[in-house]
């Protein structure tokens, strides 16, 4: 992976429309928190001590927090393109039940795959 972009809250996919969920909070704010816990714990640890950590994440711009996550997590390219597959997957067969969906008019049902499609 070259980039790591926010893209904005998840959506949610109908043969009416795109809406997005804005009842989660956005996944991509908590990974400065991440980085800066990932880098707290990066360190040897001895027994009978107690540890306290207080989160102050800085802003960080993409590229740092992909080295970081990289750093990390050094097959995390396998896994992006595993998850990738795997949604490609849930894709096709999301347009599968809605061409099978009997409830749903021929217009409702080309909107609906469309909308699946044009958010892959």
């Amino acid at each position: 992976m070259k980039t790591l972009e926010h893209v904005g809250p998840k959506p949610i996919i109908s043969e009416t429309g795109i809406d997005f969920d804005k009842n989660h909070d956005d996944k991509y704010n908590y990974f400065p928190a991440l980085v800066e816990l990932l880098k707290a714990l990066d360190h040897e640890y001895f027994e009978n001590k107690q540890y306290t950590f207080e989160a102050n994440p800085k802003n960080l711009s993409n590229r740092e927090i992909l080295d970081a996550l990289h750093s990390y997590c050094p097959d995390l390219e396998t896994l992006l393109k595993e998850k990738e597959a795997q949604v490609a997957a849930e894709i096709e067969e999301k347009i599968e039940t809605i061409e099978t969906n009997p409830n749903l008019e021929p217009d409702a049902k080309i909107a609906y795959k469309n909308n699946s499609k044009d958010n892959a």
